[in-house]
């Protein structure tokens, strides 16, 4: 039922987002023949748009200053009609969720009064802690957050109330910061302007920086997530644009936005940038020799070395600025949620977490149910609270998982006695600073865990990158020079190479002499495998700067896509400004090799192995010429001095090979079965290169069969031999 609304939303917006009014108003009308009885407001307000948008289209040849304002009303007017038509459709078809059911309980009950809730708050805020009355006050914030976060609008008589709560100190930060997630969660699923106008004003408002910090982030998500509706928003365009004359706005919303940044994929985060740049070469080796008779002749590292970034970038990256940040930024990372996520993600099954608000409930000492433990271990207690590379959640986590007594020793040793928020970052960040964003980057490690590991049925809201650039009224921020490079080179920083593009294309816009830029506009193609557009990129950079690097990518690439000639032209050129760089000659022999020239590839080798005294790279490259060539005894001396000095599982299958064509079974079997052994018995490789290599052993005089039944018995036996271990 959920998709089937989720779709008809979905084709609604798309016409509003391609201006087709009239069309969105058919469909509309028809959820309402079809799907639900609209409530007569829905109803008046479709009939509204329609009026107007019909005396619109009558007088479009006169002009009229105010229309653009008066048409992007209709649409924001005609989407929240979808979105409350679809949410009544939700509602009423039983669609099980923390907020549908939270929203039937309270119609059940005849709705709920957060100005009671609140009148309450206030009466046992006076009273002395004791654990009985912490609990009542987390039984009257729990309900104000359920109140706020299910409801589809701000009710006029509620704004006053829900503002009073954001903006003073009366109610406490963990009260004031719940408010901000609750509105937050409620805009997330039901947008308006007015929710997103309480967020912006907290932020701006509120003297507390947990508060304000909360606020800005749930503010960008929501105008991420809304960014059609946001777009159209004269008001909020304006609204932004007094925070950006504020101290410290744009310099919180940049540092939001790299936080968001590096939550993209941040399960995976274990796998270091290197890692991933090899599982890349692998693929981009397998993807060059697939072209070649054969299979790997070239060293990983080799083809690695090819992929790998300008080293100028990162001497160009060190001299910045920009780096220093970068580096603070990386630290923090190496201590927070990017490597916690994982450890904690099987420490949220504690009744703590059954309520949707504790996942985003600051972290106190004066919880209810840690009270009385805390306050005989006041010296944990003061530790914890200044925990601060673990976020909110996972403190409440590590808790309840552990015995007080053995954490309070855990903690004692393994931390330093006092940690400031601003010992986390760089000494030129002043403390105010280190900690707004200390605190931004701890609550969206704490939204994270929300929408990611709960299950109270959520929008997967971090399964996409949350791209502050499309909001219309945040692109200033992100306009200037510094801001943008600073973003590119984040994103090129962890691999992701699509956003990266956008960035340096944006800066290549208005710096076009920059050869750097061009250099990685084709560095981001190359690895997103477009390498048509790479080369494009790349000889931009090449015409304003001769560069090595340059045009060692461009032959690269023209590699991969196949055009031998071009790459050899390439490499070429390479030799020109470094006649004595012998990798050049390597590079033109692999590349003769995928063109079949075996022979001038094989007299390559020959020369640069003979000016480099010799080395396993180029007598593998030797031997696999000479077996292709069908000179088997010098392959086969070529591949033993390889397998004397660093054998690879490939080299011993190649060798196996060798034996196989001169029908030495025994052999054969013997060098095949080692390779599997270097694979710790597996036989994926083995299976892999015989399928590959088939074509050079039937060309060779092997029969398909005896490489058939060759295989099965190398096969079993090592299985048998696995099973043994």
């Amino acid at each position: 039922m959920l998709e089937i609304a989720e779709r008809e939303r979905g084709k609604i917006y798309k016409s509003l987002s391609e201006g087709l009014v009239y069309k969105a108003i058919k469909q509309i009308e028809y959820l309402f023949e079809e799907a639900i009885e609209p409530t007569p407001l829905l109803v008046e307000k479709v009939n509204e748009v329609k009026s107007i948008y019909s005396k619109m289209t009558q007088y479009i040849a006169s002009e009229d200053p105010q229309r653009g304002d008066i048409y992007n009303k209709l649409i924001i007017t005609l989407y929240e009609v979808v979105d409350e038509t679809i949410d009544i459709f939700i509602l009423n078809n039983l669609v099980s969720s923390y907020m549908y059911d939270k929203r039937r309980y309270y119609n059940s009950i005849g709705g709920a009064d957060i100005d009671k809730e609140i009148v309450f708050l206030k009466e046992e805020l006076k009273n002395s802690i004791t654990t009985e009355s912490l609990k009542t006050i987390e039984n009257l914030q729990n309900e104000i957050f359920n109140i706020i976060a299910t409801s589809f609008a701000v009710k006029a008589k509620d704004k006053d109330a829900i503002y009073a709560l954001l903006n003073t100190d009366e109610f406490g930060v963990v009260t004031s910061s719940l408010v901000v997630s609750a509105l937050t969660i409620s805009s997330i699923y039901y947008y308006s302007e007015d929710k997103l106008l309480l967020l912006l004003d907290a932020y701006s408002k509120s003297n507390n920086e947990e508060v304000k910090q909360r606020a800005l982030c749930g503010a960008l998500i929501v105008m991420y997530i809304h960014s059609k509706k946001v777009n159209l928003s004269k008001g909020l365009k304006l609204k932004v644009e007094t925070l950006s004359a504020e101290n410290n706005f744009c310099d919180d919303v940049r540092f939001i936005f790299l936080q968001f940044i590096r939550s993209i994929g941040i399960e995976e985060v274990s796998r270091t940038y290197t890692q991933k740049i090899t599982e890349l070469a692998t693929e981009l080796n397998d993807e060059l020799l697939s072209t070649i008779k054969g299979r790997n002749i070239e060293d990983l590292k080799d083809l690695e070395s090819l992929l790998e970034q300008n080293p100028k970038w990162l001497k160009n990256l060190e001299d910045s600025e920009f780096e220093k940040k970068l580096r603070v930024v990386n630290n923090l990372q190496l201590e927070g949620s990017d490597l916690l996520i994982s450890a904690f993600s099987g420490k949220k099954e504690f009744p703590f977490f059954k309520s949707i608000q504790n996942w985003l409930r600051p972290y106190t000492n004066e919880y209810s149910e840690i009270y009385e433990g805390i306050k005989e271990n006041s010296k944990l207690g003061d530790i914890l609270e200044k925990t601060f590379f673990l976020c909110n959640s996972d403190r409440y986590s590590l808790l309840f998982s552990s015995n007080l007594n053995n954490l309070q020793d855990l903690m004692l040793t393994g931390l330093p006695s006092e940690l400031n928020m601003s010992d986390m970052f760089e000494d030129s960040i002043e403390p105010s600073r280190a900690e707004a964003k200390l605190r931004a980057r701890l609550y969206i490690q704490d939204l994270y865990r929300l929408f990611t590991l709960s299950k109270f049925n959520l929008p997967k809201i971090f399964s996409s990158h949350i791209n502050l650039y499309e909001v219309d009224a945040l692109k200033p921020i992100f306009q200037d020079g510094e801001t943008l490079r600073n973003i590119a080179e984040f994103y090129l920083s962890k691999g992701h190479y699509a956003y990266a593009k956008t960035y340096f294309k944006l800066l290549s816009d208005n710096n076009p002499t920059d050869y750097l830029l061009y250099q990685k506009i084709g560095y981001c193609n190359q690895m997103l495998k477009d390498y048509k557009g790479a080369i494009k990129e790349y000889e931009k950079a090449d015409i304003i700067t001769r560069d090595v690097w340059t045009i060692t990518s461009i032959a690269l690439c023209y590699r991969l896509t196949g055009d031998t000639a071009k790459a050899i032209e390439y490499y070429k050129e390479a030799q020109k400004l470094e006649p004595d760089n012998v990798s050049f000659e390597m590079q033109i022999g692999y590349t003769l090799l995928m063109s079949n020239k075996y022979k001038e590839a094989l007299d390559l080798f020959y020369k640069v192995d003979f000016v480099t005294d010799g080395t396993p790279k180029t007598w593998r490259a030797i031997a696999w010429c000479s077996l292709l060539l069908g000179k088997f005894d010098d392959a086969q001396q070529y591949y033993e001095k390889v397998l004397s000095e660093s054998p690879t599982s490939n080299d011993y299958i190649n060798m196996g090979h060798i034996y196989l064509i001169k029908n030495d079974i025994n052999n054969a079997q013997t060098y095949y079965a080692k390779s599997i052994e270097m694979s710790s018995y597996n036989t994926e490789n083995f299976e892999d290169s015989i399928s590959k290599d088939k074509d050079i052993l039937l060309n060779f005089g092997v029969s398909d069969i005896k490489i058939s039944i060759l295989r099965d018995i190398i096969i079993n036996n090592t299985v048998s031999k696995k099973n043994t271990y």
